[in-house]
């Protein structure tokens, strides 16, 4: 039976290697990525729906508690929260000098 030669492999190499393949995976990931994902639209449109997402929970959880400071908080960080929804959508929009 013939044996087949293999190079030394050390840890360091087989790093260099591994991170090398990496590198190629994720290159290889980021020009696969579908148009969509990358589009601003895209993501702006997540973060919007996330944001309303929280904003609608600190709106109910108001109803919940009693202590008035934390109702106060509640209500201030749904205010700013919908504040971050109106620049997204003044970003898509292009609605602010900033953004043209």
């Amino acid at each position: 039976m013939e044996r087949h030669k293999h190079p030394a492999v050390n840890a360091r190499s087989l790093r260099n290697r591994l991170g090398s393949v990496e590198t190629i995976l994720a290159a290889r990931k980021l020009a696969l990525a579908s148009a969509a994902d990358r589009a601003p639209w895209h993501h702006t449109q997540k973060m919007q729906k996330a944001l309303q997402e929280i904003r609608n929970h600190l709106r109910e959880d108001i109803k919940k508690v009693d202590e008035p400071q934390l109702q106060a908080m509640f209500e201030t960080s749904a205010e700013v929260l919908g504040g971050l929804e109106t620049a997204f959508r003044d970003y898509e929009q292009k609605n602010e000098s900033a953004w043209r």
